[in-house]
């Protein structure tokens, strides 16, 4: 009897590891750190290219160029994705910005700062043979203060644009989207409908401003704007490196005008080919 059980309980282990090495195949995932410094004539920081460290780190044991605990804003990011049975696509990604691990900050009504966003793909070819369609759903969510720093200099923004989500924080967006493409003709058409809630405090107003503070508050901040939005786009390649490209977007803002934007244009480059 007692050999049978071994038998048994070896068996079950081993069919338990088969799945869980089957999944972890084909579930990828990654954790990152992404670090913004800034100041006045500060050359590259090699000590952030240390592949074993992170920011706090390097900045509690003064390892960088600038000295102190407020020259750079970092941020973690746990991303994964799992492909199912070749047509089902999931992906999930996970934000920390400021993190509230201590008792007294946690009574002090501080509260964690972060996002996520998670996306749902199917996608086939039951059309026909010349067509791949693909439809979705994602959301995400960016806190209040994500992104931001007490030296706005430090902020996630680029000559005044945001990095990361273009709206963006202080933000959040839910919509399903299609996407048809015909490699006969060559043409891509796309197309989403959602619902985006932004707040006073998105990186877009005022990028370069620094936090006020990480106390728990309403999200989104402020008399937020509610918009419903639709958008829709064309692309058309007349040649590998030559195509057209038309998009339409219509927004519904609660207790504003509709608005509606139209843009045309094309997109072109020329392959270089080199041999190394």
């Amino acid at each position: 009897m007692d050999i049978l059980k071994r038998i048994l309980y070896l068996l079950i282990d081993t069919s338990l590891e088969e799945v869980l090495n089957g999944i972890i195949k084909k579930l990828p995932f990654a954790l990152s750190e992404v670090v913004i410094y800034s100041g006045k004539n500060r050359v590259l920081d090699f000590s952030y290219l240390n592949p074993i460290s992170t920011h706090l780190e390097i900045e509690l044991n003064d390892k960088q160029n600038d000295l102190g605990t407020d020259s750079g804003n970092g941020i973690w990011q746990l991303s994964m994705d799992y492909l199912f049975r070749k047509s089902l696509k999931f992906s999930f990604n996970y934000l920390i910005d400021e993190l509230v691990l201590d008792k007294v900050q946690r009574d002090a009504n501080k509260n964690n700062e972060g996002g996520y966003s998670f996306k749902i793909l199917y996608s086939s070819n039951n059309l026909s043979k010349h067509n791949l369609s693909s439809f979705y759903f994602s959301t995400i969510k960016i806190g209040t203060n994500t992104f931001r720093h007490e030296d706005g200099n430090n902020n996630f923004v680029a000559r005044g644009k945001p990095l990361g989500w273009n709206h963006g924080s202080d933000g959040r967006e839910s919509k399903f989207g299609l996407n048809l493409y015909n490699d006969s003709i060559n043409m891509l058409i796309n197309g989403s409908l959602g619902k985006r809630d932004l707040g006073t405090n998105s990186l877009t107003e005022n990028s370069y401003s620094p936090y006020v503070n990480y106390f728990s508050n309403p999200f989104p901040s402020g008399d937020f704007r509610r918009i419903f939005f639709l958008q829709l786009g064309v692309q058309w390649w007349y040649k590998p490196y030559l195509s057209f490209v038309i998009k339409f977007d219509h927004e519904k803002v609660e207790k504003h005008d509709n608005q509606n934007k139209f843009e045309a244009g094309f997109d072109i480059y020329f392959p270089l080919k080199t041999k190394i």
